[in-house]
C-alpha cells in the first residue's frame, strides 16, 4: 500500500502539473515565444523529463519518511531489492501518463473543461487501489496477471504484486519490455498530437482531426 500510494501521488500530482503548465503558456501565448528558439518535441520532452524529476525527487522523500515511520511504529518491513524495481515501474508509469496529461493541456483553455478530462484518467489508475484487496489476496487469479498487462495498469499492478512475493522473474522482464514500448509508442504518438495542437486557438479538437494528425 506504500508502494501504491506514493506511486500513485506522484504521478498525477506532476502530470497535473504538466498539464496545467503547457495549457497556462497557450493562453498567455507564452508558447509562441518559446517556439522561436526550439521545437515543439523540445518544449514536451523537456517539460516530461524536467517534472518527473520533481516527481523522482518526491517519491525518495515519501519514501524516505515512510520507511522511517514503519521502522519506528515497528510495521512490517519492505525488501530493499523491491524498491529498484519499484523505480523501474514509476519511471515508466510516469512518461506513460505524462505524455497523455502534456497532450491533454493543448486540448483545453479552461482549467475546469482540463480537470473534467483529467478526472477520467485518474478513475482508470485507480481501478487497483479500488480492488487492491482482492489484488494482494488473490496475486495469481487470472483476473489480476490479465491486469497486469494492461500498460495503463501495469505499474501500479506490479507494485501490488511485488508486495506479495506472487511474481516470477519472467513477468517482470515481460511487463517492464511492455511498458518501455507502451512508453515509446505513446511519447511519439503525444509528440505527433502536441506539435500540431499547441497553435491551435479558438476551436474545439475532435477525434476525427486528432486521427489525422496521428497518421501524418
Amino acid at each position: 500500500y506504500l508502494f501504491l500510494m506514493i506511486l500513485f501521488m506522484t504521478v498525477f500530482m506532476s502530470g497535473q502539473l504538466l498539464l496545467r503548465s503547457v495549457m497556462e503558456e497557450r493562453t498567455s501565448r507564452t508558447i509562441e515565444i518559446l517556439l522561436s528558439s526550439v521545437t515543439p518535441n523540445q518544449i514536451m520532452r523537456g517539460k516530461i523529463l524536467g517534472l518527473g524529476a520533481l516527481g523522482l525527487v518526491q517519491m525518495i522523500f515519501y519514501l524516505i519518511v515512510g520507511l522511517s515511520i514503519m521502522h519506528f511504529k515497528e510495521l512490517a518491513s519492505i525488501d530493499i531489492i523491491q524498491i529498484p524495481m519499484f523505480l523501474i515501474f514509476f519511471i515508466t508509469g510516469y512518461l506513460f501518463y505524462a505524455s497523455i496529461f502534456a497532450v491533454m493541456g493543448t486540448f483545453f483553455t479552461s482549467e475546469q473543461e482540463a480537470q473534467q478530462s483529467s478526472g477520467l484518467i485518474s478513475l482508470v489508475a485507480i481501478i487497483p487501489m479500488v480492488f487492491a484487496s482482492y489484488f494482494i489476496t488473490n496475486p495469481g487469479s487470472t483476473f489480476t496477471i490479465l491486469s497486469t498487462y494492461i500498460p495503463p495498469l501495469t505499474p501500479f499492478m506490479m507494485i501490488i504484486r511485488l508486495g506479495t512475493d506472487s511474481v516470477e522473474s519472467n513477468e517482470i522482464v515481460y511487463t517492464t519490455i511492455l511498458m518501455i514500448v507502451s512508453c515509446w509508442f505513446m511519447l511519439k504518438l503525444s509528440g505527433k498530437i502536441f506539435r500540431t495542437a499547441i497553435l491551435l486557438y479558438g476551436k474545439k479538437i475532435t477525434l476525427k482531426e486528432i486521427i489525422t494528425w496521428v497518421r501524418v
